[in-house]
């Protein structure tokens, strides 16, 4: 599966895109490994920034690789009106399920 994903990205991510979305990618479950879950560019790459990197991220929500699961900050409905759009976790769709049912946290996908 893994072998897939890569080939999708080679495949139609642009020339200059396929090295920072890889790395974005492969930078996903070295972060949810830590204790703060949110998405830190400086991960992917020493003094990285969204800048440089939140188009990738962006191919890849968009080529369902990953979902972003925004904080909020109010727990009320519509949950998407309270999203703060700079912090977010990544997370791989085998993953999305599973550790938003074990840490009762929220994960807006689709968003």
């Amino acid at each position: 599966m893994l072998a897939s994903y890569q080939e999708d990205v080679s495949k139609y991510a642009s020339n200059t895109e396929k090295p920072k979305v890889k790395n974005c990618y492969f930078s996903i479950p070295k972060q949810l490994a830590k204790e703060n879950k949110k998405f830190q560019f400086s991960v992917v790459e020493k003094k990285g920034t969204a800048r440089k990197f939140e188009n990738s991220i962006k191919w890849l929500r968009d080529a369902n690789l990953v979902y972003l699961c925004y904080n909020v900050s109010t727990p009320a409905f519509p949950l998407a009106a309270y999203e703060k759009k700079d912090f977010y976790t990544a997370k791989m769709p085998i993953n999305a399920v599973n550790t938003a049912l074990s840490k009762g946290s929220w994960c807006l996908v689709g968003v």
